[in-house]
């Protein structure tokens, strides 16, 4: 029910609008003398007396949450929402919270949601309640400020409570990477465009739920080091990948699941009491997915472990089942769950058939020719959308109320048109929401007098006449108040139901987790077939071998452009730990490290490699340094922040850690990043961590060898590089790069070359020639 439509009819635009500084938002008492409060904005105003001169109020008004006022006034642009001018605006409640958010992150300012009440009160809910007889009781939900942390919706946020009662230390089985790491492998976003469009995430694959979704994300940002739960990984994704119809099965639950709210969610609005009826039917429809995979996966042994969190809860299953009616939208609960709930169930179906009766029994009785269509007895009134059903049915209520009020002058002008106001008709006629006959004018006409007299007109249209019928209206109270006690006892079952769950929870989470790895497998197996991925061989020792190695960003972009894809090896071990890649610009030296990265990353979360063979160690970090960048809000340069990223590296980094530098030292001058460069190999390699790093400085090895740690120390490093040729067109020269890398350091750069790629003017290039030359030579001072 909008608000518009049920504070349409005030008198004035300051009706609900703040007359001093004192009161915010407060609704005035009378315009020119005519009463200006309504059913609706009575309530509205003691909200704003008790709480609009602190917080900001979001008030739930049916499906929308609205701000009145000077509130409206002030903050509609802000949140760009349009204000009628009545000043209020609203938007929707499934966008709340970003409205929130806004307000809280962006304004600092303190927010109170008010909510209507719905059920038996709780002490908290009465506290902070502005109660109705017979009404709509709104009550504050929760309260907001500039210090609650508002978490984001769609990405990995926890809460943590850490209790230390041992001094030794915990083996971890997962790592976490440092953010800079995150963003320079493009883990979630691409560097440059900050798009998910080119990710690893996006490549990897969408999957089917949202528990999918985050389970994929915590893998890359945490992936395992515990190498018996890797293997258990790879043993699920083979043996689904070894059975095709089976994997099928598991995708077609899955995208079940995927219209469903996630179970982990569901847990944690029951335990933090936000749940609702439907909470309790998206778990009972999790649980019966959750048994339907383990039916389909209990063929295959590699399951057997998640068959069991997926059908641990048969007995909470059982209980929700023979409460919860899932065939009927309208009701709740069984019938057959409570005796009380049985008896008013079948006392309503009693009242509810008796309707045609009735019916029957008027046609008969004042000699009314029945039609398919006429006369038609309506439970509220004319005929309405059904939030003018909902705002009339509130508004009775309020004036029954309000009626015995001293001092309270409510208006009497209608506030919700029915049908007769939008055809033409009196405003608000039939609006009342009470129960109706409605006959065509020739019926109406056909009654004997004395019936006209007996039944009161309501409203009246070109084709129709809507009249009380008091036994109708008699019949249709009867059934509101079985209704309601129904509700009552519907929701002290429902309350036991919520209180059995919460105890669950912790294996509920368990089994939320092997919905979510399940997801992930399916995701890995579309990715393995088509790039041609193999599982990886995990190693005890420090031994790297990857085998036509590609990088799957890469590759699907080539693909989409229409180019070739150039695979590369890689070897790293305990007595080469350090490996120098050198070559020419744009030579795909920083991609290689890229896709020596990603591969390991996909190794650890489980996923295939897309190479011809993997053998991988365990690695317990991976560190990076790439790119040039400075950061301004912690006042380091380029060159500080480079720095910066070094030490982390030179302080954490271990055996058992993979370190990718990229061009070290291209903040400073040559000699200074020379002597830089050549001593943090020295002390990665002394170290023996395993180590990729891409350089332009030709002659690093020999200044490691001369000047730092000598031969030992410079047997360690493998260099490679690519190569880059010039190829002959008539009277022109291309210069071509292979990316395919070759043992040994290279001899130049190729920067002036390579330069003439980007299309610079003909001048510039031979003047960049001529001033290499004379450095080359010695004419010029370097």
């Amino acid at each position: 029910m909008h608000v518009g439509a049920i504070l349409d009819e005030y008198a004035d635009k300051d009706a609900i609008a703040p007359t001093t500084n004192d009161s915010k938002a407060k609704p005035s008492d009378a315009v020119d003398g005519k009463p200006t409060h309504t059913k609706l904005s009575a309530q509205i105003r003691a909200l704003y007396d008790r709480y609009g001169k602190d917080w900001v109020l979001l008030i739930r008004v049916g499906s929308f949450y609205e701000m009145y006022g000077d509130q409206a006034l002030e903050w509609h642009h802000h949140l760009g929402l349009l204000m009628s001018r009545k000043r209020l605006c609203g938007f929707p409640d499934s966008a709340v919270r970003q409205y929130v958010t806004k307000l809280v992150k962006d304004f600092g300012q303190r927010v109170a949601v008010i909510d209507q009440l719905r059920g038996e009160a709780t002490p908290e809910q009465q506290a902070t309640s502005v109660p109705l007889q017979n009404g709509e009781t709104r009550y504050v939900k929760r309260f907001y400020t500039p210090a609650t942390t508002m978490v984001a919706e769609g990405e990995l946020n926890y809460l943590a409570a850490v209790h230390v009662t041992s001094s030794t230390p915990m083996l971890l089985h997962r790592t976490r990477h440092h953010h800079t790491t995150a963003r320079q492998l493009e883990l979630f976003l691409t560097v440059g465009r900050n798009s998910r469009v080119g990710s690893m995430v996006r490549v990897l694959g969408k999957p089917k739920t949202r528990s999918g979704e985050r389970m994929i994300k915590r893998s890359l940002l945490f992936p395992l080091t515990d190498r018996a739960e890797l293997e258990a990984r790879f043993d699920r994704l083979d043996a689904l990948r070894a059975h095709p119809m089976v994997l099928d099965e598991v995708r077609q639950v899955l995208d079940q699941i995927g219209n469903s709210t996630p179970i982990e969610e569901i847990c944690s609005a029951i335990d933090m009491d936000f749940a609702t009826p439907d909470s309790l039917k998206a778990l009972l429809e999790n649980l019966l997915f959750a048994r339907k995979l383990a039916q389909v996966l209990h063929p295959l042994p590699a399951f057997a472990t998640d068959c069991q969190h997926l059908t641990a809860h048969d007995d909470l299953l059982r209980r929700l089942l023979a409460a919860l009616d899932l065939t009927d939208s309208t009701a709740l609960v069984l019938a057959s769950t409570d005796p009380s709930l049985a008896e008013f169930s079948t006392e309503l179906v009693r009242l509810q058939q008796s309707v045609d009766d009735l019916r029957a029994e008027f046609c008969g009785q004042y000699g009314i020719s029945a039609t398919a269509k006429s006369p038609v007895f309506r439970a509220a009134g004319p005929k309405m959308s059904k939030r003018r059903m909902r705002a009339a049915a509130e508004m009775q209520k309020l004036d029954a109320e309000l009626a015995g009020v001293d001092g309270l002058v409510v208006s009497e002008e209608p506030l919700v048109g029915g049908e007769d106001a939008e055809h033409g008709g009196p405003a608000g006629a039939g609006a009342s929401g009470r129960p109706l006959v409605e006959l065509t004018q020739v019926q109406y006409a056909n009654l004997p007098a004395d019936a006209r007299q007996q039944f009161p007109v309501v409203s009246k249209t070109k084709t129709v006449v809507r009249i009380e019928y008091e036994k109708w209206t008699r019949l249709q109270l009867a059934i509101a108040e079985l209704r309601s006690r129904v509700q009552v006892a519907e929701q002290s079952v429902l309350q036991d139901l919520m209180t059995r769950v919460r105890e669950q929870i912790p294996s509920l989470v368990k089994t939320a987790h092997a919905i979510a790895l399940l997801d992930m497998t399916q995701v890995f197996c579309t990715f393995a077939d088509r790039f041609n991925c193999v599982r990886p061989k995990f190693t005890d020792d420090h031994t790297m071998v990857l085998k036509q190695v590609i990088h799957p960003v890469i590759y699907e972009s080539a693909l989409e452009a229409g180019r070739h894809v150039v695979p590369n090896d890689c070897e790293l071990d305990h007595d080469k730990c350090l490996i120098v890649i050198s070559g020419a610009n744009m030579g795909g030296k920083t991609c290689y490290m890229r896709t020596v990265g990603a591969a390991v990353i996909l190794a650890q979360i489980g996923c295939p490699v897309p190479a011809t063979s993997a053998q991988l160690p365990i690695y317990d970090a991976i560190y990076t340094r790439f790119g040039s960048y400075d950061d301004l809000a912690h006042n380091q340069s380029t060159f500080a922040a480079e720095m910066v990223d070094l030490r982390r590296i030179l302080s954490k980094g271990t055996p058992r850690s993979l370190v990718l530098m990229d061009e070290l030292g291209r903040g400073t001058g040559p000699n200074d990043a020379m002597a830089l460069v050549a001593a943090v190999c020295e002390a990665l390699v002394n170290r023996h961590v395993p180590t990729l790093t891409t350089t332009h400085m030709h002659a690093l090895v020999d200044v490691i060898r001369e000047r730092c740690g000598g031969d030992e120390v410079a047997d360690q490093i493998r260099c490679i590089h690519s190569a880059c040729y010039p190829v002959k067109d008539g009277d022109e020269t291309f210069w071509v790069v292979d990316y395919r890398m070759r043992p040994g350091m290279a001899e130049s750069s190729f920067g002036v070359e390579i330069a003439s790629w980007t299309k610079l003017p003909k001048h510039v290039l031979r003047y960049a020639m001529e001033a290499r030359e004379a450095l080359r030579v010695g004419h010029l001072q370097r």
